[in-house]
């Protein structure tokens, strides 16, 4: 995914996921520093739990993501082996995703008991 930067170039969003929980954005940045340089960074947080994603994003040069890619792929970090890979558009995995539809036909009415001619009478 490329995307439009301040000084008019573009980056690529790279996805990495399969890391140890604890693992810091500046450990990220250590670990892709030696690949090119550095964008944006970006860990999802998870709306139930408040605590951060199980993948991360870093933005850089579309050469050197593909480069870091290739190098970082499935290397260990900490007990697992990370996973690296240029994030897809949203609209490439996700087509109907930003998409509204309409709003369905509600599946029950709900009538108040009062109202209901087969309703138990009280005795």
């Amino acid at each position: 995914m490329n995307h439009n930067t301040a000084e008019g170039g573009t980056s690529a969003r790279v996805q990495i996921g399969n890391f140890p929980v604890a693992t810091t954005e500046a450990q990220f940045r250590a670990l892709f520093l030696s690949h090119g340089t550095l964008g944006a960074y970006d860990r999802p947080v998870d709306a139930h739990t408040e605590r951060p994603g199980s993948y991360a994003y870093l933005e850089m040069d579309p050469v050197n993501a593909a480069a870091a890619v290739k190098a970082l792929n499935g290397r260990a970090m900490g007990d697992r082996k990370i996973t690296v890979n240029i994030a897809k558009p949203l609209a490439d995995w996700a087509p109907e995703a930003g998409r509204r539809p309409a709003s369905p036909a509600p599946r029950r009415t709900v009538t108040p008991q009062s109202s209901r001619a087969d309703a138990p009478s009280e005795a």
